[in-house]
């Protein structure tokens, strides 16, 4: 083996001590930061419309009219159907004189139930647009019925025509008969029972009329208290303006005479005709059909009504009444009924005034 010789030493290994690293030192964690509050929603873009909701808000709006306009015109038409048998838009006015007589009769519970208490001529001509209220005393002496040679009072005339036919003969027979005496042709009628008055009065909140003078009424000779009617402007409800209507007992007396009703029956029909036309009479009508429509009858139709309301000047009508201070005479029947007669038996001189009166 060879000899290789001593061998050189290692150096010595030198050994670092290890760094200690010092363990961290751990405080209290920092308090949190309070909860953020959210931010207000963002307020919508000015200047611009949501047009969807828009359109589905006006769909709703005429989907309600439209219901609304639907359920009225039913009504309007049960109503139409109810009192005349017309259908609701149905004309027969014409373009000449429009002529109209209303009829006040007591109704069932009344003694003389169908005998026409008030007979009231309402006419008007489109040519000059002038209207007129022509009063007919319900004495007047006639023939009831045409052609038979007996003789009535005239507010018989409707009773008569009811009892031998119904309602709208009765009120055809009492136009016919009011057409002979004036001269005037009394083409349509309207009826309504003293209840049917008093309610529609009472439907409209009322009747403001002038009295023209004072005097305490009655409906009876035996009542021993009365109402009393003071002269000027006066608020009534439908028992206060029926018995202004009707009283026949009257202080002083001449305010019981039947020239005297029929002025003021003109004085509530020119009150009733400005109610009706008022906004507060379209808005009461759901409760005036109501209130009318069992005891209000006529020839016309809903729409000819709407045109007597709405083209009649009643405020401005030439007010005449037939008496004895003009054409009649007061007289006696055979069966000593007191009762009214033209003056010389003249039923030509009346027709005759009542023209004069027109302007014709």
């Amino acid at each position: 083996m060879d000899n290789q010789g001593p061998t050189a030493p290692l150096p010595p290994r030198v050994y670092s001590p290890p760094v200690v690293v010092p363990a961290p030192i751990y405080t209290d964690p920092l308090p949190l930061a309070p909860p953020i509050a959210p931010l207000p929603p963002s307020p919508p873009p000015r200047g611009g419309w949501n047009w969807s909701w828009f359109v589905r808000g006006m769909l709703l709006v005429v989907l309600v009219m439209a219901i609304g306009l639907g359920l009225l015109w039913h009504r309007v038409s049960d109503f139409s159907r109810a009192v005349s048998g017309q259908d609701a838009l149905a004309s027969q006015l014409g373009d000449g004189r429009v002529s109209l007589v209303f009829l006040g009769y007591g109704g069932v519970g009344h003694d003389g139930a169908y005998l026409s208490d008030s007979l009231l001529v309402v006419t008007y001509d489109p040519a000059t647009g002038k209207s007129a209220m022509i009063s007919v005393p319900r004495d007047l002496w006639v023939q009831i019925p045409p052609g038979s040679g007996e003789y009535a009072k005239l507010n018989t005339a409707f009773a008569y025509g009811v009892a031998h036919g119904g309602i709208i003969t009765g009120g055809n027979l009492a136009a016919n008969k009011v057409t002979d005496i004036l001269g005037v042709n009394v083409t349509h009628w309207l009826s309504l029972d003293f209840t049917g008055f008093a309610e529609l009065v009472d439907q409209l909140g009322g009747l403001d009329i002038t009295v023209p003078d004072n005097f305490v009424a009655t409906l009876s000779p035996t009542y021993t208290g009365g109402q009393v009617f003071h002269q000027g402007l006066q608020h009534m409800d439908g028992t206060r303006a029926l018995l202004f209507a009707r009283a026949r007992y009257c202080t002083p007396a001449a305010e019981a005479s039947d020239f005297a009703r029929s002025a003021r029956q003109q004085l509530l029909l020119r009150a009733l005709f400005a109610k009706v036309r008022s906004v507060g009479g379209w808005f009461s009508a759901p409760g005036v059909m109501d209130a009318l429509q069992t005891r209000l009858n006529t020839d016309l139709s809903l729409r000819d009504l709407a045109t007597i309301l709405t083209h009649f000047d009643i405020a401005h009508a030439t007010r005449i009444g037939l008496t004895n201070n003009n054409v009649l005479t007061d007289a006696t029947s055979d069966d000593g009924q007191a009762i009214l007669l033209p003056i010389g038996g003249n039923w030509g001189a009346i027709r005759a005034y009542v023209q004069q009166q027109l302007g014709g």
